[in-house]
């Protein structure tokens, strides 16, 4: 299988998983407590979870700060983006969690299936490399 297809695959299959893990824990919860304690759609945070997952996958496929090549960096980019969450989002954090998954998996569509994936994302093997 080629890079290419190989970061769809896996980057569309993390999102999905993502949605349906979601949309699971809310049918859970309505299943055991008969209503839904989940605060409402927040759509300022769906919008910023989209935005900031996009920015994240941004930076990370096109190898800004070298985040790709250092896990000290990449690191930080974690944490920044975990305390944007926790700064950002109220009680219905799962608006920002949703938002999150759809933009990383509108990124990867728009990079991947619509336009061609970034060069720098494909020439780093990480995970993707091959074992002899």
């Amino acid at each position: 299988m080629r890079t290419e297809a190989k970061i769809l695959v896996f980057d569309i299959g993390v999102s999905l998983l993502g949605i349906l893990s979601i949309a699971f824990s809310w049918w859970i919860q309505r299943q055991h407590d008969g209503a839904s304690e989940w605060g409402p759609f927040s759509f300022r945070e769906a919008i910023l979870g989209a935005t900031s997952s996009i920015a994240v996958s941004y930076v990370s496929d096109h190898d800004w700060w070298g985040v790709r090549r250092s896990r000290k960096r990449r690191t930080l980019l974690s944490l920044g983006w975990n305390v944007l969450f926790q700064k950002h989002t109220s009680e219905s954090d799962w608006s920002f969690g949703l938002g999150s998954v759809l933009g990383s998996l509108s990124y990867r569509i728009w990079f991947g299936i619509v336009r061609p994936i970034p060069e720098p994302r494909l020439t780093y093997r990480g995970f993707l490399r091959r074992r002899s």
